[in-house]
């Protein structure tokens, strides 16, 4: 499962039906990557889910009949989507990371510091 294989030893779960799942603890990123790249991968579901929104928001304007109840619908499940990405809180998260690392905005920096592995 991981990205080693155990020596030894078992695992049993109660119920027998549990599944496992491996999660990393570290992060990998391709080497050059900045803080720019790796920001824009980590919110790359945020804004799709942002996009979705405003689409459906802008047919919403001019939608009549059963095309606006089927778009209210579809708003509805959009919203609901959003929220499940914490969409509300996102950039005000994203925002204070970036300015833990010195930068004080993403949107006025030219140029992202380059990520480097940490050494053990």
């Amino acid at each position: 499962m991981g990205e080693e294989r155990a020596d030894q030893g078992s695992v049993r779960t109660s119920p027998s039906d549990l599944g496992l799942g491996y999660l990393a603890q570290a992060l990998a990123f391709k080497p050059g990557a900045t803080v720019g790249d790796v920001r824009r991968q980590a919110i790359d579901g945020l804004q799709e889910a942002e996009r979705h929104v405003e689409a459906l928001t802008q047919r919403l304007s001019v939608a009549e009949g059963p095309e606006l109840n089927g778009l209210m619908e579809a708003y509805a499940e959009a919203l609901t989507g959003l929220e499940m990405v914490d969409g509300y809180r996102a950039r005000a998260r994203n925002d204070a990371a970036l300015a833990a690392l010195g930068v004080t905005t993403a949107r006025f920096v030219p140029q992202f510091p380059t990520i480097a592995p940490l050494e053990p």
